[in-house]
């Protein structure tokens, strides 16, 4: 999608007067960058959207974009500065019919950011929280809330990928799915604060 940029002619007329007059140029309103049109905004999401489901399953490790933890512990090991970890999950436990559902202050991944599912991550979004420089991975308890979270990302040019199960995989403290005896015990965080990676 291009943007048109705002026409430098004011600019280049007052100089034009300055040099002239040899006094102060003439005040020069400003003006409002050019916005695309709709029709320009639904072609871009549409190529976008095509882009995002034809290439779903290039990599079979990444089935619809799609990170295990086990490859996540991996790279987060190698080098934690390539990634940028967005814990979608509630900020607090939550009980639902007698199960615990563990918030991010519960346990997260060492370095993961809060930005809870919902109106928060459009904000983040708008206000430019979410680096496009990194890989983005989401994740949330057992990744459905991860998995729309990171479609919608891609959708918006970021790199972004959800943690396959998410915190349901990641240690046996958390909210389990698959047989507990087969969930890793990889490193968690306690507390509001992201904390740093240390293998």
């Amino acid at each position: 999608m291009k943007i048109k940029r705002t026409m430098v002619l004011p600019a280049l007329l007052a100089a034009a007067a300055l040099l002239a007059s040899c006094g102060p140029p003439p005040a020069v309103a400003p003006s409002a960058p050019a916005q695309p049109s709709s029709a320009a905004v639904q072609t871009a999401i549409a190529q976008r959207v095509e882009s995002y489901y034809n290439h779903a399953f290039d990599n079979k490790t990444m089935a619809t974009y799609q990170i295990t933890t086990k490859q996540l512990y991996g790279d987060l090991k190698a080098d934690p500065s390539k990634y940028f970890l967005v814990d979608v999950r509630k900020p607090k436990n939550t009980v639902n019919f007698g199960i615990t559902a563990y918030g991010y202050d519960g346990n997260h991944i060492p370095g993961a950011v809060s930005i809870p599912y919902g109106p928060a991550v459009a904000k983040a979004i708008a206000d430019n929280a979410i680096p496009k420089d990194k890989t983005i991975v989401t994740i949330c308890y057992t990744g459905q809330w991860a998995n729309q979270t990171a479609a919608l990302l891609r959708l918006l040019g970021y790199h972004a990928y959800a943690l396959h199960l998410s915190m349901s995989d990641w240690n046996q403290k958390t909210d389990v799915l698959p047989p507990k005896h087969t969930v890793p015990n990889y490193p968690l965080v306690t507390g509001t604060k992201p904390g740093t990676f240390k293998p």
